[in-house]
């Protein structure tokens, strides 16, 4: 039985991770696995399968995926979402035709027999169409991005949202000229059916003349619907593992008062300021997250 606990994503790894010899994502001998509760500030949450008997067989699983092979029905998500990058400062955005106020000009999808469409989703969008796209096989959408210099970072943001499910969806920034070559890519990022923004940061490792960037997804998982793109370039750093997270571990049999020492926030997103106290009951343990 695995019931009850919490979960946190500390390094945009898998929250759950099995191996199973049996098909189907079952896995009915752990018992009931249900009334958890997944914490990914910085990122989704997602799970992993994987059968040793079958060769490439790792697969990510959404929350929704997980809900529908029959786990974890009443699971809680914890609501604090926060960026991974310190910004330092930010230049001028890249993408020129970003908000599809008249059209999906300048955007590419590829293979080219799918279709690029505008959207009255969104208050004006563009949907990115499975067309002929097979529903194993991967596509993408790009636009024109600019010169990239070696190490440069970019935020890119977006509104986005998949009609009727969701969507797993990895960026790119790629050299816009043979041979295509990919400088930076994502995590797997899950759109949902409900209008959310998002936000990726990504570091070019190559000095680039033109780059795209890119947002590619599997055909079983489109229409994607994306709006308000932007690509800009920034200064700063990726927040350490120890920034990310602050655990206040009490292995004692008495309660523990700490204070915190700059603003924070609990997984449920409630925000502290300096000086704010907490007391860690016995045998327990609190999660705090460093706010900029």
């Amino acid at each position: 039985m695995i019931r009850g606990n919490t979960f946190i994503d500390t390094a945009g790894l898998p929250m759950i991770s099995l191996n199973s010899s049996e098909a189907g994502y079952r896995f009915d001998s752990l018992g009931q696995v249900d009334a958890n509760r997944y914490c990914a500030p910085y990122g989704e949450p997602m799970m992993r399968h994987s059968r040793p008997d079958v060769p490439w067989s790792r697969q990510s699983l959404t929350l929704g995926d997980w809900r529908r092979f029959g786990y974890d029905a009443s699971a809680t998500v914890c609501p604090l979402t926060l960026p991974e990058f310190a910004e330092t400062g930010a230049g001028t955005q890249r993408v020129a035709n970003g908000s599809f106020t008249s059209g999906v000009g300048g955007w590419v999808a590829h293979p080219g027999g799918t279709s690029l469409t505008r959207t009255d989703l969104l208050g004006g969008a563009l949907q990115f169409n499975r067309g002929p796209l097979d529903a194993l096989a991967s596509g993408n959408v790009s636009t024109t991005t600019g010169p990239m210099a070696a190490g440069e970072y970019v935020r890119v943001a977006w509104r986005g949202l998949r009609p009727g499910g969701e969507a797993r969806v990895m960026l790119y920034l790629m050299r816009n000229a043979p041979p295509w070559d990919i400088v930076a890519r994502s995590p797997q990022r899950v759109i949902g059916s409900d209008p959310r923004s998002y936000v990726q940061y990504l570091r070019s490792s190559a000095a680039l003349a033109d780059s795209r960037v890119a947002f590619e997804l599997t055909g079983a998982e489109l229409p994607l619907v994306l709006d308000d793109v932007t690509v800009t370039p920034v200064t700063g750093r990726f927040l350490t593992e120890g920034e990310r997270l602050e655990v206040h571990l009490n292995d004692t049999s008495n309660a523990r008062a700490i204070t915190a020492s700059a603003p924070r926030a609990d997984l449920a997103g409630t925000r502290y300021a300096t000086g704010a106290g907490f007391v860690v009951p016995p045998h327990s343990a609190l999660v705090l997250v460093p706010l900029r």
